[in-house]
């Protein structure tokens, strides 16, 4: 029994070998917040619906139509 458990905590014995204490690389992209030279970004205020057009439901048309008005050659059906 006390060799299996050997056996098996083995690999993790000669893994945990391997490890290096290294620091991980800085992967922060970008300059420092707290760089002076950065500047600041010009902010203001836009409404959440400033892009709202309301559109009342309309009767439904044929889709030939529609794409017929929508296709580049602008309703040259073949």
């Amino acid at each position: 029994m006390k060799l299996r458990f050997l056996a098996a905590l083995s690999p993790l014995a000669i893994l945990a070998a391997c490890s290096t204490g290294r620091d991980l690389p800085n992967l922060s992209a970008g300059v420092s917040p707290a760089e002076p030279s950065v500047g600041l970004q010009p902010t203001g205020y836009s409404s959440p619906l400033g892009d709202y057009h309301h559109r009342a439901p309309v009767e439904p048309v044929p889709w030939r139509q529609i794409n017929d008005k929508q296709a580049p050659g602008k309703g040259n059906a073949s």
